[in-house]
C-alpha cells in the first residue's frame, strides 16, 4: 500500500495555468492552482474533501512564511489586485483543492496551518519545477489575444 502522506491518494495532480485577456493589461499566464484529480480524469468532490478545514484566513496563515512573496507574485487572483481578493481566491483553492491533497492532511503534517503551508508550498514547487510559462513562450505561444492549436500547446510542454 502507498503512504498517502507521501503520494497523493487521488492519483494525478493537474497544474492549472490561465490567461485572462485584458486582466491588468498584462500579458502573462497566471498560476491558477494544483488540482488533485483521480486517475480517470474526474475531480474530487466539488466542495473539497474535508469540510472541517475550510479556512477563511489563508493570507493570515501564510503571511510571514518563506513562500509568501512567491504566492503574491505567482498565485494572484482574477478577482482583484488587493490582498482581500488574493485571500478570497486562495480560500477557494484551499477549500476545493487543498483539502483533497492528501500529503497536506493534518495526520501527515499537523495542524495550526501546517496543512495549508504544505499544499501551497508543494503547489508552488510544482509550478517552479514545470516551467510551463517558458515552454509556451519559447514555442511562440503567448497570451496576446491570438488563438493557438491545442496540439501546439501540448507539444510545447511535453
Amino acid at each position: 500500500s502507498t503512504d498517502s502522506c507521501c503520494v497523493p491518494d487521488n492519483g494525478n495532480l493537474v497544474l492549472s495555468i490561465q490567461w485572462l485577456p485584458g486582466w491588468l493589461s498584462v500579458h502573462l499566464f497566471f498560476f491558477s492552482g494544483l488540482w488533485p484529480d483521480t486517475c480517470d480524469s474526474t475531480q474530487p468532490p466539488r466542495n473539497g474533501c474535508d469540510r472541517s478545514r475550510q479556512y477563511q484566513n489563508i493570507n493570515d496563515i501564510l503571511s510571514g512564511t518563506a513562500i509568501y512573496n512567491d504566492l503574491t507574485n505567482y498565485w494572484i487572483s482574477y478577482k482583484g489586485t488587493d490582498i482581500d481578493s488574493y485571500n478570497s481566491f486562495w480560500v477557494h483553492e484551499w477549500g476545493v483543492h487543498g483539502t483533497c491533497y492528501s500529503p497536506a492532511n493534518t495526520e501527515c503534517v499537523g495542524s495550526n496551518g501546517a496543512d495549508v503551508l504544505k499544499f501551497f508550498s508543494d503547489a508552488l514547487a510544482v509550478r517552479k519545477t514545470y516551467d510551463v510559462y517558458t515552454a509556451l513562450w519559447n514555442a511562440g505561444i503567448k497570451p496576446d489575444g491570438n488563438s493557438y492549436n491545442t496540439d501546439d500547446m501540448t507539444a510545447a510542454i511535453q
